[in-house]
């Protein structure tokens, strides 16, 4: 990837923060669940990808990608309760900064 590629991503991942940020975060836990079955549908072919690019056995890339899907679920399973306690913790360093 080039130096421009790069740019590029990081332009549109920062145009596209204020929408996201709108996004209420009880559909952004569905999104993160539908991530994980995209994962776990094409478990087979992203496994492949890792044992190309790592030379891992099938069943450890496989491994791999469901440690990845369940990192997605984990995520959107605490959703609500991490983003009160970073709000909390936001909330408590702009009173710091007064």
């Amino acid at each position: 990837m080039t130096e421009d590629e790069v740019g590029a991503i990081l332009d549109d991942v920062r145009s596209s923060s204020p929408g996201w940020r709108a996004v209420p975060i009880g559909r952004r836990a569905e999104l993160m669940h539908a991530a994980a079955g995209v994962l776990r549908r094409r478990a087979g072919e992203l496994a492949g990808l890792v044992t190309a690019e790592m030379g891992k056995l099938d069943a450890e890339a496989r491994a791999e990608v469901e440690k990845c899907a369940g990192t997605c679920d984990h995520y959107a399973d605490h959703a609500e309760s991490t983003w009160r306690s970073a709000g909390t913790v936001r909330w408590f360093l702009q009173l710091r900064r007064l």
